[in-house]
């Protein structure tokens, strides 16, 4: 069965030690908004079963958005014979301009959430507004459009 959807994700987990030794572990913020401890990320790539697909560790001070290279080159080498694009699921912290670049570049479509307003796009032919709920129960409308290359 050929995956068709790929999560992108990070977290990070922080030691109680000083990791005096490690090129990894470095101070950054924690998920539980801790300063004080040496952490790493780890970033992976999941399909939609949950299976692990590739992972990678990052040093503990690096952006959300400094990851996704790496692993997008990964990925687009173990599925260069798949003929369907695969879509890579991914938040507003990793979609940054240059990754979504890079990512139509390999070759794959996404899905996310951005920090900016689209400037050029168009909303594809007989589209129809899909509302879904959040755990607040606040609407979340999604349509489908397609970005002009200027942006």
């Amino acid at each position: 069965m050929q995956d068709k959807i790929y999560l992108y994700d990070l977290t990070n987990t922080y030691f109680e030690g000083e990791k005096r030794k490690s090129q990894l572990a470095n101070y950054g913020r924690s998920k539980e908004r801790r300063s004080d401890p040496k952490l790493v990320v780890l970033a992976v790539v999941v399909n939609t079963e949950g299976f692990i697909k590739y992972s990678s560790i990052y040093e503990g001070n690096m952006a959300d958005s400094k990851t996704l290279s790496d692993t997008i080159d990964s990925l687009r080498m173990a599925t260069i014979s798949i003929s369907k694009k695969a879509i890579i699921v991914m938040d507003a912290g990793i979609a940054t301009e240059n990754n979504l670049k890079r990512v139509k570049e390999k070759g794959f479509d996404y899905l996310c959430l951005t920090r900016s307003k689209l400037k050029k796009f168009e909303i594809e032919k007989a589209q129809t507004i899909k509302t879904v709920y959040d755990k607040r129960e606040q609407p979340i409308s999604l349509l489908k459009v397609k970005v002009g290359n200027a942006r």
